[in-house]
């Protein structure tokens, strides 16, 4: 389990929380009203899973589920107080022991990565019970009625991705709560296509083959039940491996599943290790170095892009403009 820095974990109140984690680039996402559109300019950025943890430690004695709809921690950018980046947002998510976080739908494709799971948390999806381990992918694809319980002992931690920004930017995100708030399981999935569980992933990145272009190291796509708008890979990067520069027109989000490295960013090196996530905005030259043995989850608008014609890779020698 992940040690949380005292300044997240420890507040009194919501006030202190809030002041904490705004110089953090993150935000509450209880306070946030749907419908924000992003504006400005979107920066590379990182952000550390110890303090949302901490920040989360902290929200888990501040607020419930029954106030909020989810207990949330939004990584934030300064070209929109709702986005990651221009067409994602990524959160860190906290379900207690017993708790479960009312069920909704809404247009904005979804998903999440377990961090720091134990036996017994779940999604609902659709009335379909499934269940969540660590460095699991499990998706809530647009319009599924999804919720989440945590019937285990020990708290729940994951990381959510969405494409609600670009849905509130072409006014098209649509948010519907599930009549009587909860959910009722009806079945229970042994396999489901929303779900990728580590050890299969493990195992397909195991046997796959270096990327000849060098940009990726080993790299599986997570395509089994594709998304709209979000392209899910996970790149397998062995000790001392740098990869080449490169950069496109997608935006992109890292996430640190194992290992310790950096992602160079426009020229600025970012550090990271378990549950931290790095945001490559388009256009931005990217490149990533392994101090050990390390795979990242990639998080891509690739597929919106490369449908309406958009999408454009280049080598480190040129830029995008």
């Amino acid at each position: 389990m992940l040690s949380s820095p005292a300044g997240t974990a420890t507040v009194e109140t919501l006030d202190e929380l809030y002041a904490a984690i705004e110089p953090l680039s993150m935000d509450a996402g209880w306070r946030r009203t749907p419908g924000a559109r992003a504006s400005g300019t979107f920066e590379p950025g990182r952000w550390r899973y110890r303090d949302g943890h901490g920040a989360l430690e902290s929200a888990g004695r501040l607020i419930s589920p029954d106030l909020s709809e989810r207990r949330n921690i939004l990584l934030t950018n300064s070209g929109g107080p709702d986005s990651t980046l221009v067409t994602l947002v990524c959160a860190y998510q906290l379900v207690l022991p017993g708790e479960r976080a009312r069920s909704h739908r809404h247009t904005a494709g979804a998903l999440r990565l377990g961090l720091d799971v134990g036996a017994g948390v779940y999604t609902i999806v659709d009335g379909v019970r499934l269940d969540m381990h660590p460095n699991d992918v499990v998706l809530t694809p647009s319009w599924c009625w999804h919720g989440h319980r945590n019937d285990g002992d020990q708290p729940a931690y994951w990381l959510d991705y969405l494409d609600s920004p670009f849905c509130r930017s072409i006014d098209q995100y649509v948010f519907e709560p599930f009549p009587g708030g909860y959910e009722d399981v009806t079945e229970t999935a042994i396999t489901s296509p929303y779900v990728y569980p580590w050890h299969e992933t493990k195992a397909a990145l195991a046997a796959a083959a270096v990327d000849p272009s060098g940009r990726y190291g080993r790299c599986v796509v997570l395509d089994r039940t594709p998304l709209d708008t979000m392209r899910l890979s996970m790149h397998a990067l062995d000790a001392g491996t740098r990869t080449v520069a490169f950069s496109t027109s997608a935006n992109n989000l890292y996430t640190a599943v194992e290992g310790r490295g950096r992602s160079v960013i426009d020229g600025r090196a970012f550090e990271w290790e378990r549950g931290d996530i790095v945001a490559a905005p388009s256009g931005k030259s990217q490149y990533h170095e392994a101090d050990g043995d390390a795979v990242l989850f990639c998080v891509s608008d690739e597929p919106l892009l490369e449908r309406i014609g958009l999408l454009r890779t280049l080598s480190e020698e040129k830029s995008i403009g």
